[in-house]
């Protein structure tokens, strides 16, 4: 004879249960061949990637801008000097 569970149990077991599932699905979705991304959104993703790194250098560019207006070249410091070699490094060649 089935004992029944009390329903503190009962609902752990469904809660974990339901957990794994949703743990799964996530790996199984990541396990998707990349091809599964059709030609249009790729096509997006590359001009919303350009877009927002036209937006940061636009945004470093009016910094320094500001920067040298204000201090001058020679008062500028390293994090005004890293904010192009980062700049650099992200636009890099691919």
């Amino acid at each position: 004879m089935i004992t029944p569970q009390p329903l503190g149990q009962a609902l752990l077991r469904h809660l974990i249960l339901s957990e794994v599932h949703h743990i799964l699905c996530l790996f199984n979705a990541l396990l998707e061949p990349i091809a599964v991304i059709s030609h249009h959104t790729m096509e997006a993703f590359v001009t919303e990637a350009f877009a927002l790194l036209g937006v940061g250098l636009l945004f470093i560019g009016l910094r320094t801008y500001v920067r040298v207006s204000t201090v001058g070249w020679k008062g500028l410091q390293a994090d005004d000097y890293l904010m192009w070699v980062a700049a650099v490094c992200v636009e890099g060649p691919r």
